[in-house]
C-alpha cells in the first residue's frame, strides 16, 4: 500500500508553509527549542483545501466512498442496464451477460433467443437442440465443458475471448466482464442462465426476454451467484472472464 499519509503530509505542508512536520512536533514535545512561529489571525476559508484533500484520498483509496455514494451509483449502474437494454429484441441472459448486445452475425437486435454455439453458426433456432439430452447424458463437468466449449467459439465470432476466472471476487478491468454460469436438468426445466458482475459488485441477469434484475428469486441483491438463490438452477459451473480483443 502507498505511504498515503506522508503524502497527504507532503501535499498539507506544500499549501501550508507554517505546518510542523511530525518530526517537528516531536521535537517539540521532547523539550527541543523549536521557533516560535508568526500567528496569523487572517479567517480563511478552507472548503476548497479540504475538498482536494478528500479528491486526494479517494484517487488513493477508491473504497473510501461512502456506503451511500455505493448504493447511488449501483443505482445508476442499474438504470443503465435497463435503459440499454430496453429494445434489445430477443436478448437474453446468454447475450446480456456476455455482452453481445446485437446479433454479431447481422449487427441487428436478435431475432430469436441465442444459446451457446448459435452466434457462430452451430445451429439455427433459439435453443440447443441438444441440451435437453446432455443434461442427462453427462455429469456437471460435462456440461459445463459443452457450454464453455460453444461459448468460446461464438466470443471469437464477435471479436472477444473467453477464459474462466480464479473467483467471483475477480474484479473486470477495461474491455473485461465477469460472468456467472449455471444450469438446470429440472424434468420439463432443462436450461441454462448467465449473470454479469457490475461495476460495483452486485451481479445482474436477464431472466429470458424480461427486463435485467438485480435481485435473486427471494428478492435479495445478488452479491455472489454462487450462493444466492437462483430457482431451478441447481448447478453452479462458475466465473468466466469475457474479453474484448485488443
Amino acid at each position: 500500500m502507498p505511504d498515503i499519509f506522508s503524502d497527504i503530509q507532503s501535499d498539507i505542508q506544500s499549501r501550508d508553509p507554517f505546518a510542523f512536520s511530525l518530526q517537528e512536533q516531536l521535537q517539540d514535545v521532547s523539550g527541543k527549542e523549536t521557533e516560535e512561529l508568526p500567528k496569523d489571525d487572517t479567517p480563511k476559508d478552507h472548503t476548497d483545501f479540504f475538498s482536494d484533500i478528500k479528491e486526494f484520498i479517494k484517487d488513493k483509496l477508491p473504497f473510501v466512498d461512502s456506503e451511500r455514494e455505493i448504493s447511488e451509483k449501483r443505482d445508476e449502474e442499474f438504470k443503465d442496464f435497463l435503459f440499454n437494454w430496453s429494445d434489445s429484441g430477443y436478448g437474453n441472459c446468454f447475450a446480456f451477460a456476455s455482452g453481445f448486445f446485437k446479433d454479431p452475425t447481422t449487427g441487428k437486435n436478435f431475432d430469436h433467443k441465442p444459446a451457446p454455439g448459435d452466434i457462430s453458426g452451430q445451429w439455427d433456432g433459439d435453443y440447443m437442440p441438444y441440451f435437453d439430452d446432455l443434461v442427462y447424458e453427462t455429469d456437471e463437468n460435462g456440461v459445463r465443458q459443452t457450454l464453455e466449449y460453444y461459448w468460446a467459439k461464438d466470443c471469437a465470432r464477435s471479436d472477444k475471448e473467453l477464459e474462466r476466472a480464479p473467483s467471483g471476487d475477480y474484479q473486470p478491468k477495461e474491455g473485461e466482464r465477469l460472468v456467472a454460469m449455471m444450469y438446470s436438468d429440472r424434468p420439463y426445466a432443462e436450461d441454462f442462465h448467465f449473470m454479469v458482475k457490475g461495476q460495483y459488485g452486485t451481479w445482474y441477469h436477464k431472466p429470458g426476454l424480461m427486463a435485467p434484475k438485480r435481485t435473486d428469486e427471494s428478492g435479495e441483491i445478488i452479491t455472489d451467484p454462487a450462493t444466492c438463490n437462483r430457482g431451478i438452477y441447481d448447478h453452479f459451473c462458475g466465473y468466466y472472464i469475457v474479453r474484448d480483443k485488443v
